[in-house]
């Protein structure tokens, strides 16, 4: 058919006559609506075409304001624009209909008369209009709610229909929804919706349906819900402002912020079991006007791993009247309970002036939580290292765990006596920190065996444990600690 247009357009304007445009004045035609057809008629001659008649015809479900129209003469290069009244029948179903128009005249100014003709063809949409209608199974919404959205449709077909959330209220994690094809029936879908950023009272969702109609066109259409948004929540914030300790019973300080309206006997209490309130079920912080900071402390039990960690907190209070209560995530710093043993063995013992020993160094993991990246260093000014480097890396420790490295010394030609050594153990603990710990043992040095002397010399043991007495007595401790 659009062929069959260009076709004769083309031919009109050969002979100067012709139909330069036709158009409607809607993009489509519910069933009933009526509306026009609009006809532009050109004269491309250098000569005047008189007598010009138009005559239309179309298929069924189209009327016809007209079917023959006088135009009458068209001058020289020059061209009339004419509208055409229509009415779709009610019982119409969707689909393109076409009028086709032809017009005529002659050209007098010359002899033989010419006859001209030119025809054309309109094409006039009907599209049967969806009526839709939505409603929801909940009229109360909280901060994040989860509803039954209801479409109805009483006309043609909605097809591909997206649901699209303006205004405070909106979709959760969602920009919209995908509800699909809603013919002549109701549909169910499930929406989460997200009221957070909307003020507490009556407000309204703001809905915007896009569709395709059953010619393939899009369409919009803005739909509103009523609603009563009930968040009961205010707008705290905490933060901790005191450091606790991993599996310790300690004091937590904490500052509670207000920023929303004034709120009356705040109670605050932890919703898991990461921090343990001691004594008491809730924290009563009292009354906390708007934009007031109010500092609350309490003892509890730190159950929570070294690190940051997230812990869920419960705020209740009154408003104006109303009990109120919110849930939120409060980051909370804990410390790690991490320490070591350091124990220290000599071989052979004891130690002598100008001799060569062995110092075997014990760490153990004191701590609740595995250790790593652990590295041991010795010095003194008693004896020199024997090894290429003065530390040693031992590696990671679980918890009652311990290890040793041994280091090669010799000791210098020194007076008998005490002498200090100095221990450092670095580690990575369970939260990522980095700890040093130094510590300094006391050393006996005895002097130098002499050729032909006293070989029973006292032996006198320097404050050197055996692993095995170590590790006995971190048992012991950590039976009696626990």
């Amino acid at each position: 058919m659009k062929r069959l247009f260009v076709l004769l357009l083309v031919v009109g304007m050969a002979l100067g006559l012709s139909i330069s445009s036709v158009s409607t004045d809607k993009k489509s035609y519910a069933p009933g609506e009526s509306g026009y057809i609009t006809i532009v008629l050109a004269n491309a001659n250098t000569a005047s075409v008189d007598d010009i008649t138009i005559q239309l015809s179309a298929g069924g479900n189209v009327a016809l304001g007209t079917t023959i129209l006088d135009v009458g003469d068209l001058g020289p290069a020059s061209s009339t624009t004419i509208n055409i009244p229509i009415t779709v029948s009610k019982t119409a179903p969707s689909g393109m209909y076409f009028v086709t128009i032809q017009a005529t005249g002659t050209i007098k100014s010359v002899t033989p008369v010419e006859l001209k003709k030119t025809e054309s063809v309109a094409a006039v949409k009907v599209a049967r209009s969806p009526v839709l209608s939505i409603s929801m199974d909940k009229t109360e919404l909280g901060k994040e709610t989860a509803v039954v959205l209801t479409i109805c449709n009483e006309g043609g077909d909605a097809n591909d229909m997206v649901a699209t959330l303006s205004g405070d209220i909106g979709f959760t994690g969602a920009d919209s929804i995908f509800i699909g094809d809603v013919g002549r029936e109701c549909k169910k879908v499930n929406a989460n919706l997200d009221a957070k950023r909307s003020e507490d009272g009556r407000n309204a969702l703001m809905l915007t349906l896009s569709y395709k109609d059953e010619l393939g066109e899009d369409r919009t259409e803005k739909k509103e819900i009523g609603v009563v948004v009930n968040k009961r929540e205010g707008d705290f914030s905490i933060e901790q402002t005191s450091m606790v300790q991993t599996k310790t019973e300690t004091v937590l300080r904490l500052r509670i912020t207000n920023a929303g309206n004034d709120a009356r006997n705040v109670k605050i209490s932890f919703t898991d079991d990461s921090i343990r309130l001691v004594g008491k079920n809730k924290i009563d912080a009292g009354n906390i006007a708007r934009g007031e900071s109010k500092e609350i402390e309490a003892d509890v039990y730190v159950n929570a791993k070294p690190g940051i960690t997230s812990a869920g907190v419960r705020i209740e209070w009154e408003e104006n009247g109303e009990k109120k209560e919110d849930e939120i995530k409060m980051p909370i710093k804990v410390k790690s309970d991490a320490d070591v043993g350091i124990y220290v063995e000599a071989k052979p013992a004891p130690l002598r002036a100008n001799g060569e020993h062995t110092l075997s160094i014990t760490v153990a993991n004191l701590g609740s939580y595995a250790i790593g990246s652990v590295s041991i260093s010795v010095q003194s000014n008693a004896f020199e290292l024997q090894e290429a480097q003065a530390e040693k890396y031992i590696g990671g420790l679980e918890y009652d765990d311990f290890s040793s490295e041994q280091f090669k010394v010799r000791v210098k030609n020194v007076e008998p006596g005490i002498y200090p050594i100095n221990i450092t153990v670095v580690y990575r603990d369970y939260s990522g920190e980095w700890v040093t710990k130094k510590v300094e043992e006391k050393l006996l040095i005895e002097g130098a065996v002499q050729e032909g002397g006293n070989n029973t010399a006292l032996l006198v043991i320097l404050g050197l444990v055996v692993i095995a007495g170590a590790y006995y007595f971190l048992k012991i401790r950590k039976k009696s600690r626990a």
